[in-house]
C-alpha cells in the first residue's frame, strides 16, 4: 500500500494559532497496487472508512480480483465489496480504479499528489521524520 498526500503551499503559523494537526484525513489518499485478495480490498476499504480517509486509488492487479463488482459511473471504474459499495453509496468514499502504476503516477503529478510509499529497508524515513520536517 501507498499512501499519497494532497500538496499544499506551506502556511506560516502566527503565534495565536492553535495546534494544527500534522495531516488531516482529507490530506491523505491510500493507494493500492497489485492486491488479488478480495479479503484484503475490503479491510483496506472498511480502515479508510473508519478513519475518514475517503479518497482511494486502486491500481489494476494482473488478474481480476473475485467477489467485487466491477461497473462504469462517469468517467471512473471503481472495483469495491458491498461495505464500500455502500459508503459510496453514502458520499462517504471516492474509488479510482487506473490500468497501469504509469496512469496513476501520471495522475499524481498533475493532481499534485506526493507519494509516501513503504519500504521496510535500513535506509527508509521514518514517516514521522518526515512529518516533522515537513511542518517546520
Amino acid at each position: 500500500a501507498l499512501l499519497a498526500r494532497r500538496a499544499q503551499p506551506p502556511r506560516k503559523p502566527s503565534g495565536s494559532d492553535p495546534p494544527q494537526p500534522l495531516l488531516s484525513s482529507g490530506d491523505v489518499v491510500v493507494v493500492m497496487e497489485q492486491c488479488y485478495c478480495p479479503m484484503n480490498w475490503e479491510n483496506v476499504l472498511r480502515t479508510c472508512v473508519a478513519f475518514g480517509v475517503l479518497d482511494i486509488q486502486l491500481i489494476q492487479a494482473d488478474r481480476g480480483v473475485k467477489g467485487f463488482k466491477l461497473y462504469e459511473n462517469g468517467r471512473n471504474r471503481h472495483l469495491m465489496g458491498k461495505e464500500a459499495e455502500r459508503a459510496e453509496l453514502e458520499g462517504r468514499l471516492a474509488v479510482t480504479q487506473f490500468a497501469t502504476a504509469a496512469d496513476f503516477l501520471s495522475a499524481c503529478e498533475r493532481d499534485g499528489l506526493e507519494i509516501w510509499a513503504t519500504d521496510l529497508s535500513q535506509k527508509a524515513t521514518d514517516l514521522s521524520d518526515a512529518l516533522y520536517r515537513r511542518r517546520r
